[in-house]
């Protein structure tokens, strides 16, 4: 039974004498919680021990610290300073009288709760504390803030969290379950915060940042890494040459998508420099850590792309018309820059959905992306590739000689509508060259439909010259169908304050087409100088052991 007035119960961590010596001291009696299970004396004789399983082997044991003595948090017996409950080895003002051993000074650490209602735990000593997710990230931090409760991260799996304040000193953490009634909860967290007036001095290390008096004092002691830490909480998907992991940042909560070269030893270090460059152009908030690999933070959407959201429930006819509509306004502003950016892989997988009711996408992955108005590699998707390109498929050494423009991008995004609107088009993956090009064309002018027609004629149009640029078909496009059949409105630019996004954000990683080939041909390229280069943009490094490339702009005044 949940019990609304725990907030959490700390156990030693494999029976670390330095926790048990804690929850053992007479002066931390009213925290005091006995154990849940009394250990089973074991069993005797050859034949019993034949027949007992190993702890490890038996799932249904109970977890280890059922059998441990414990020290509770609870709302009705609150801190008794201003900052939450104090772990400190005087007994001023203490919460938790922890031993004498080492390096432990005066006041290690609070727990407490932050503006988001987060349990967390700040640590304010010179030793630092480690504090571990299921065994991941064992990095020792100081004036340091941890997340250890509440919302998706760390997220239900996570089974246990360990605060380490010396070698022989580790608590397990069980976190209170609040399910049944967290309004209630809630109720009591908010109070919790009124009653300790929570200062403003913690505040700079929630972010993860760190202010000059965190910085350790020069001796020969370690002195603790002051990053970031970010947790791998699940693999979202695998390409041929990057990994794309849903990541979190412990201090901040903020949830990622990483990527990274999947291989270690072999990987373009250009055209991940390339593919920030792009970011930056487009006004989107991005990080790129060098350091030990390159690692791009993306923002993560849980709704996944299309292709997914599609296979949950089917994009509808007036779903199609809206995914048509933000989609030309981002290639509009993408296509409409000085130099034009042209993304060059559009396809379901890459238009990610940040909510579907009312549906709202983002463009992603600007791996492929290219500034240039003239361009020559060959890449894209198979059954998303224009005429133009889709004409040297089956060629060997088929980089074209023939240079495109960025109606590639607008071919690519009316396959993908269509996909959408006519549930009769063969599945993705069954088109291959310029006979497919020709057999979407022979779908088209098949039926009589308004938006069928639209595509016919101003984006899937065999000459590249003959389609319309994004602006054309944006205003095409709001001329015929908003508002929408049905009487239902697509949503308009007045329905964003301030126009659409285009963002590099977080993205399920798909197979892309001869991947390898189009690596060796960005090199070939760049030997040859036959695009035109990026201009460096305005990009901040920090160096030696921890680089950041953070651009920050704002597209069309909007940021999420």
């Amino acid at each position: 039974m949940e019990d609304a007035n725990l907030i959490a119960c700390l156990y030693p961590h494999k029976k670390s004498r330095g926790a048990r010596r804690a929850i053992s001291n007479p002066q931390n009696i009213s925290q005091f919680v006995p154990r849940l299970l009394q250990k089973p004396e074991p069993l005797l004789g050859r034949e019993s021990r034949e027949s007992t399983a190993p702890l490890e082997e038996n799932k249904n044991e109970p977890p280890a610290y059922f059998y441990e003595d414990g020290l509770q948090l609870t709302f009705s017996h609150g801190p008794k300073g201003d900052k939450g409950f104090a772990l400190r080895i005087n007994q001023n003002e203490y919460d938790i009288v922890l031993p004498k051993l080492g390096e432990i000074k005066k006041l290690h650490g609070y727990f407490t709760f932050n503006d988001e209602n987060r349990f967390i735990w700040r640590d304010s000593s010179i030793r630092g504390t480690i504090i571990t997710y299921d065994g991941k990230e064992e990095e020792r931090r100081r004036k340091f803030t941890w997340i250890l409760s509440k919302d998706k991260v760390p997220d239900k799996k996570t089974e246990e969290i360990v605060i380490e304040l010396h070698e022989y000193l580790k608590f397990q953490i069980v976190i209170s379950k609040h399910d049944t009634h967290p309004d209630q909860y809630i109720a009591n967290v908010e109070q919790f915060r009124a009653e300790i007036a929570v200062q403003d001095e913690p505040r700079i290390s929630i972010l993860g940042m760190h202010s000059p008096g965190s910085t350790a004092p020069h001796s020969n002691a370690h002195t603790p890494n002051q990053g970031r830490i970010v947790l791998k909480q699940r693999t979202l998907g695998k390409g041929a040459f990057a990994v794309m992991t849903h990541s979190w940042d412990v201090s901040t909560g903020i949830e990622y998508a990483c990527k990274k070269p999947r291989n270690r030893e072999r990987f373009d270090r250009g055209s991940w420099e390339k593919e920030i460059d792009i970011m930056s152009k487009i006004r989107h908030v991005s990080r790129y850590d060098e350091i030990p690999l390159p690692c791009l933070y993306l923002e993560y959407l849980p709704f996944g792309n299309l292709e997914y959201q599609h296979r949950k429930r089917h994009i509808s006819y007036e779903e199609s018309l809206t995914i048509l509509h933000q989609s030309l306004s981002a290639l509009e502003y993408l296509h409409g820059r000085k130099t034009p950016i042209v993304h060059r892989d559009i396809k379901p997988e890459n238009i990610l959905v940040l909510t579907r009711d009312p549906l709202h996408i983002k463009l992603a992955d600007f791996g492929l992306a290219k500034a240039g108005g003239s361009l020559t590699t060959f890449c894209g998707t198979e059954t998303y590739c224009p005429p133009e390109i889709a004409k040297y498929f089956g060629l060997s050494k088929s980089v074209p000689k023939d240079k495109y423009t960025e109606a590639v991008d607008i071919w690519s995004l009316g396959v993908v509508i269509l996909r959408f609107a006519l549930p009769d088009l063969p599945h993705p993956g069954s088109g291959e060259g310029i006979d497919w090009c020709e057999k979407i064309i022979d779908e088209v002018n098949d039926y009589d439909d308004d938006l069928i027609d639209f595509l016919s004629t101003a984006m899937l149009v065999m000459r590249p010259e003959s389609r319309y640029s994004a602006q054309a078909c944006l205003d095409r496009v709001e001329e015929l169908f908003i508002p929408s059949r049905g009487g239902s409105l697509t949503p308009t630019p007045a329905s964003y304050p301030n126009g659409y996004e285009t963002m590099a954000a977080g993205y399920h990683v798909e197979e892309r087409l001869a991947e390898e080939r189009l690596a060796e041909e960005r090199l070939a390229e760049e030997r040859l100088a036959e695009e035109q280069p990026i201009s460096s943009c305005d990009v901040s490094i920090s160096k030696p052991s921890y680089s950041e490339y953070v651009a920050k702009q704002e597209l069309s005044g909007l940021l999420l």
